[in-house]
């Protein structure tokens, strides 16, 4: 549709460099390694990632150490952030690949003079490789992220948060990372209204 444009977040074939944020949690460890999703919907998605130059053969590995469970999160971050094209940004999808996991993947929004938004892509109680997703919806709420349309959205990283029963150690795989936005009815235009909020 042409009202909408697929936007590739992140291979994890490029160049590009992650990194855990927190310095504490010193025994995280990211590496690119061979793991990657198969069958018919991630051949599919791949042919959406056509103008990415990549041979989707790799993942980003997060080999993370929880000292307290229930408390204890990881937060990963590409160095340098990923700009969106104009538009709202509706649908982030990641594949992910879990252990019966009993964390939550949060992903983090930013826009310029605003505070981060975390988008809740739910439990990671799974076996293998699944595609995750999480809506992004504009909501009349005082308490939500102001959206402006004349500044850029960027991907900014994602967070696990450990639940109670969370193992010390554990192993997951992020694969193709993008986001559906949805293009502007005109651009550059006039500011959605001052009520709008982004949830």
């Amino acid at each position: 549709s042409n009202r909408y444009t697929f936007f590739p977040v992140e291979t994890f074939d490029s160049v590009t460099v992650w990194e855990v944020v927190q310095k504490h949690v010193y025994l995280s460890t990211l590496q690119l390694t061979r793991k990657t999703p198969s069958g018919d919907l991630f051949e599919t998605e791949k042919s959406l990632f056509q103008s990415v130059s990549s041979d989707y053969s790799k993942s980003l590995q997060l080999h993370g150490s929880i000292e307290i469970p229930g408390r204890d999160k990881i937060s990963i971050r590409n160095i340098e952030k990923k700009f969106f094209p104009p538009g709202r940004p509706v649908l982030l999808s990641v594949w992910v690949f879990s252990n019966n996991y009993p964390l939550k993947l949060k992903a983090i929004l930013s826009q310029r003079n605003t505070k981060d938004l975390l988008i809740d892509l739910g439990e990671l109680n799974f076996q293998g490789w699944k595609r995750i997703e999480a809506k992004v919806s504009l909501v009349k709420k005082p308490d939500r992220l102001n959206f402006s349309k004349l500044e850029e959205f960027s991907f900014s990283g994602l967070v696990f948060e450990s639940l109670l029963r969370m193992p010390k150690d554990f192993v997951v795989h992020i694969d193709q990372i993008s986001m559906v936005i949805e293009k502007y009815p005109e651009y550059p235009g006039s500011e959605i209204p001052d009520e709008w909020y982004i949830e």
